[in-house]
């Protein structure tokens, strides 16, 4: 029984890595956004001809979705991180800084090891924060953090990529407002659809920049856990 344990633990360890490579957080926004586009299409005069819909076969598709979703992520990421700062002063400051806050709160910064990253200004701050996401990487016992942390990670990643899609919903909503390429709608109908898209680009924005600052909470807690 033991040795069946093994094997299905190392099976279903196989299905893990799997989907950490082909990770489902860029699927999401990948097939929002893919979705969105064909649904825009087809309310346009851009539709697609119908061989390409006959020759677009499921793993196709899934591939599409995968490399939209990896584009997506890495926008909302962009936007998040430089765009949105320049416009928000007050916002101006890069998780390093929320980091070391976190290690000023739980008293890490006393610590003989990681006392050498955090001199001159913390110019090493983002040396430490990949140190001890490799410290709880190669910590067995810290098997439920690090699960934890990536699931973080994971969902950071899936509100950046839907803040991406939101900016096609923006475009798709003033189209259809303007009645550029799609049937104008209704001057409420239209300003209430951009008001909405708006909306969700903030709410996925703010909650992908929630999901990092849980996951910098997460890593220092642990430590702090392991360390008192």
């Amino acid at each position: 029984m033991e040795e069946i344990g093994k094997a299905f633990n190392a099976l279903f360890s196989k299905i893990g890595d799997f989907f950490d490579v082909f990770d489902l957080s860029f699927i999401v926004s990948g097939a929002a956004l893919i979705g969105s586009i064909y649904i825009w299409l087809e309310a346009s005069d851009f539709s697609l001809p119908s061989t390409i819909k006959k020759d677009i076969n499921v793993f196709t598709l899934v591939v599409m979705c995968y490399i939209a979703g990896l584009v997506c992520f890495a926008l909302g990421r962009f936007i998040r991180y430089r765009i949105i700062y320049i416009f928000l002063k007050k916002e101006k400051r890069n998780k390093y800084n929320k980091f070391v806050e976190a290690l000023k709160a739980h008293q890490l910064t006393d610590y003989e090891k990681y006392r050498p990253y955090l001199d001159e200004e913390n110019l090493q701050s983002s040396r430490l924060y990949i140190r001890l996401w490799a410290e709880i990487r190669q910590n067995e016992e810290l098997a439920p953090s690090f699960s934890l942390l990536r699931r973080y990670w994971v969902m950071a990643a899936t509100y950046d990529g839907l803040a991406s899609v939101a900016l096609f919903w923006i475009y798709t909503a003033v189209d259809a407002s303007l009645g550029l390429s799609i049937s104008q709608l209704e001057p409420l109908q239209g300003g209430l659809s951009i008001f909405i898209a708006v909306l969700v680009f903030y709410v996925c924005s703010r909650e992908a920049k929630r999901y990092v600052s849980n996951q910098i909470e997460e890593i220092v807690a642990t430590l702090a856990a392991t360390n008192g």
